[in-house]
């Protein structure tokens, strides 16, 4: 049995805003590998006229999304515009700032910012990286290539951390909706959301939380699920089968109350969930690993 403490101030601070994004969205389950669009932008007059500008802000964000990608296997990152029709589960900008209020120079810095599909970009409340510090008058107006190698050198850094990874899904994924659909598994005992698991790339301490509210009474609930595992192929399904994500719960509560934990699962939670208004976030990821033996691959079907 596993029942760790539940910290359901975070839970609910994590989740509060999925509902709303949900319905700006109007997302549906996501089969596939969510994408991510991202942006790079310049804020400070001074390199505005920066030659070749647009060059910079395309060069920057094209390797700003390599970089993500590798680091958060979960999503695909790029700086395109997505085709019509389809929407971003999210967008990231790098912007670049400056702080006029230091002295000798002000300070040129990045801030991150973020939305959902729709809305204008907000603070992500995250880390700055300076660029250029309020002693340094050396800043790269008049040369493309150096402004943007110092960016990339200042910047990359930070991003190919475990603790940048750690806060963007804090600050970021928390408040994007992976899927508004999850079903009760109760003879395995387990929480299964209808996503790829050979896309999302999750490993098993990785966290997922869902967000419930019965339409009948709207009494709101929330589970968290770890032991991230895929559901094993059918006997004879055909090649290509698409293993599914399940994990088991680790915390829960509804109406105000922890549900008690019996082995990972508690009877009401098929009950509690048929017919609710559901959303699935990702709260922790922590990196699958990719190398799969044939044996594994012959289970799942992949």
């Amino acid at each position: 049995m596993v029942s760790p403490r539940l910290n359901r101030a975070a839970l609910r601070c994590a989740l509060a805003s999925v509902e709303i994004l949900a319905l700006v969205a109007g997302i549906e389950a996501r089969a596939d590998k969510p994408s991510v669009q991202v942006r790079f932008e310049i804020n400070v007059p001074s390199f505005a006229t920066l030659p070749e500008h647009t060059t910079v802000e395309q060069n920057v964000r094209d390797r700003l999304s390599r970089e993500l990608e590798r680091r958060l296997g979960f999503a695909t990152w790029s700086g395109s515009t997505p085709p019509q029709g389809s929407a971003p589960l999210g967008r990231l900008v790098l912007r670049l700032e400056q702080d006029p209020t230091t002295q000798p120079m002000p300070r040129i810095y990045v801030t991150w910012l973020g939305a959902g599909p729709t809305g204008n970009p907000a603070d992500l409340k995250m880390e700055r990286i300076e660029i250029y510090a309020a002693t340094n008058p050396s800043w790269d107006t008049n040369d493309r290539r150096a402004f943007e190698a110092r960016l990339l050198d200042m910047t990359l850094p930070t991003v190919d951390t475990d603790a940048f990874r750690d806060v963007l899904v804090e600050k970021f994924f928390r408040r994007l909706p992976i899927s508004s659909v999850v079903e009760a598994q109760a003879r395995d005992r387990v929480v299964e959301v209808p996503i790829r698991w050979n896309e999302f790339l999750l490993a098993s301490d990785s966290k997922l939380a869902i967000r419930f509210t019965k339409l009948a009474d709207q009494r709101e609930g929330s589970l968290m699920l770890s032991f991230i595992e895929p559901r094993l192929a059918a006997a004879g399904a055909a090649g290509g089968f698409p293993a599914r994500v399940r994990g088991s719960i680790t915390q829960g509560e509804f109406d105000g109350h922890p549900l008690t934990l019996n082995e990972n699962w508690n009877d009401t939670v098929p009950d509690l969930l048929a017919g609710a208004k559901t959303s699935c976030v990702i709260f922790e990821y922590k990196p699958r690993d990719e190398a799969m033996s044939p044996l594994d691959e012959e289970l799942l079907g992949l």
